[in-house]
């Protein structure tokens, strides 16, 4: 029985002993943990409490901090919306723009800006388009920002302008609405640079492709307004450029179109006046687009009309040029 005892726990040892070694062969960390299983356990409990510790800090923090911010955020909007209350806005722009009153506003919004995303800025060209009309800010940046004094106002009142109107979805028939173009009736306006402007960025931000000529084609109500206008501006040495390019792109626009000639004749609605018809400008375009249509204005008017009427217009220094071209190409015929 002894015998059989020593044998069984000799065994027994050896079988012990084997797997203590295949294990710690295989994981040292699982040994330790059954010899100190205790300890271990122990240090793990405490490691893991103080890790949740942490989480909750963190997260009551942060909680903390986004509780600030709105409290920051809410004192500071109110604080705007009182300085608003408090402009004091006259009849003259510039003097507001100059006025100790907005530039504490200005101050006030430009530190609240500048960690926010657009929607959720403040805006400090508000109360001045609430109170002379987007039109009239508008076209008061453009001059302001040749100003030196107030040239960076200027820039960072006309960019905001553009963000809010950009903000709120607006179109580029809106802007043209906005900034009372069809009133105007200038081509060569700086409103329409502003209109330009605000159709880059829109077409940018929005992957859209709305150009400057179709607004203003809808917005006069069409082609045969239009031209008239681009004439007009021809005249005027510093919107000349402004009218050729435009002039160019409705060209352009009914050659890559195929527009058919009646069709073009048609929609510029010829002035049964050919004096008139000539001065529009509507002539002149015409036979751009298309140089055999002198048989058409013939048509309509008569040989003997159109050849008079051109022989008058040669003395015209801003006419000269059409009416030469026009007498040649009715003289070729």
């Amino acid at each position: 029985m002894p015998r059989y005892s020593i044998a069984l726990f000799s065994v027994a040892t050896v079988f012990v002993v084997s797997i203590a070694s295949a294990v710690t062969a295989v994981d040292l960390s699982a040994v330790v943990s059954v010899k100190r299983n205790g300890i271990i356990c122990k240090r793990l409990l405490r490691t893991h409490e103080a890790e949740n510790e942490n989480d909750e800090r963190a997260g009551f923090g942060g909680l903390i901090q986004e509780g600030t911010s709105k409290v920051k955020d809410f004192i500071t909007t109110k604080k705007y919306k009182s300085l608003v209350n408090r402009l004091q806005l006259g009849d003259d722009f510039l003097d507001s723009v100059k006025s100790p009153q907005l530039e504490r506003l200005n101050k006030l919004v430009t530190k609240f800006n500048r960690n926010k995303d657009q929607e959720n800025q403040l805006s400090l060209i508000g109360p001045l388009s609430a109170k002379y009309g987007d039109d009239t800010v508008a076209t008061m940046l453009v001059d302001l920002k040749k100003n030196p004094e107030l040239a960076k106002l200027a820039k960072q009142l006309q960019d905001q302008q553009l963000t809010d109107w950009l903000k709120n979805g607006k179109s580029g028939g809106d802007i043209f609405s906005l900034l009372k173009l069809k009133d105007d009736g200038n081509i060569g306006s700086q409103k329409v640079q502003v209109l330009e402007d605000y159709l880059t960025i829109v077409n940018t931000k929005k992957s859209t492709d709305e150009t400057l000529l179709n607004v203003l084609t809808k917005g006069f109500g069409g082609e045969s307004n239009l031209v008239p206008l681009l004439a007009k501006a021809g005249i005027d040495p510093l919107m000349v450029d402004k009218s050729k390019k435009l002039e160019a792109a409705l060209l352009t626009k009914w050659r890559d179109d195929n527009v058919p000639r009646l069709t073009v004749w048609v929609r510029l609605k010829f002035d049964d006046n050919l004096d008139e018809a000539l001065s529009s400008g509507k002539m002149g375009i015409f036979s751009n687009h298309e140089i055999s249509e002198i048989k058409k204005i013939t048509a309509k008017y008569g040989e003997f009309a159109v050849a008079k009427a051109l022989a008058s217009a040669k003395d015209d220094q801003l006419m000269k040029d059409l009416a030469m071209k026009l007498q040649s190409l009715q003289l070729d015929s």
